[in-house]
């Protein structure tokens, strides 16, 4: 279950990390072949601040050598902080190259609107889930648990960044703030979309099932 960002982030000692390691890639080596050879980046885990900097980093550097082919986003991501997630999904837009999304596990929470950021195609294997749920019931916490005087996100920020969320929700599944409420009320539950109803829904375009793309996803994703 996705936590708040804060504790994801642990506060201070993170962003002065991040702050530290700008350029830094920090992903394993066999991680980082696979990017080189296949030009896959792995997004298996919490969306946070350390994760966007290694992504902007290994983006940049694909890009550079070449905006003609694509780049896959490998997904099996729980999701993560909102504020970083947009960061992210900013850094996606603005890329020359095509992106293509591929679900290969889970996909819930923030990790759903990063999906629809792949904005070339977006596939997912057969048994792979989607969850998506109101932003700001976990997002919104008070004060620091390291500095109890200072606060981490306001309730407003909170909620603007839960708002934001949404218009790109709407926007990609083409569906008004009701019926993306009941999307929410059913994930808030528990709710999780297999393959068959996310593409019922949009947030995939196909599944695969072909043997050969099996066999490349599998390839490309051998070193995650």
């Amino acid at each position: 279950m996705v936590q708040p960002c804060v504790d994801y982030l642990h506060e201070d000692q993170e962003f002065e990390r991040c702050g530290q390691n700008l350029a830094a890639v920090r992903f394993p080596p066999q991680v980082l072949q696979s990017v080189k050879k296949f030009r896959t980046i792995p997004l298996t885990g919490p969306l946070t601040c350390q994760y966007v900097l290694e992504f902007r980093s290994v983006l940049a550097a694909l890009v550079a050598a070449s905006t003609a082919k694509p780049i896959y986003l490998i997904i099996d991501s729980g999701g993560g902080c909102i504020e970083h997630g947009l960061q992210m999904i900013d850094l996606m837009n603005l890329c020359p190259a095509p992106i293509i999304g591929i679900v290969i596990g889970r996909c819930c929470s923030m990790a759903v609107p990063v999906l629809f950021a792949c904005r070339t195609k977006r596939y997912g294997l057969p048994s792979s889930t989607y969850l998506v749920h109101h932003g700001h019931s976990w997002h919104y916490k008070t004060l620091s648990p390291r500095r109890p005087r200072r606060e981490v996100y306001t309730r407003e920020f909170s909620f603007e960044l839960a708002k934001r969320v949404d218009i790109l929700l709407k926007q990609k599944l083409g569906i008004d703030q009701k019926a993306l409420e009941k999307l929410h009320e059913k994930g808030d539950d528990g709710k999780r979309y297999f393959a068959d109803e996310a593409r019922s829904l949009g947030f995939i375009d196909e599944i695969v099932s072909d043997q050969t793309q099996v066999k490349n996803i599998l390839r490309a994703a051998r070193f995650l």
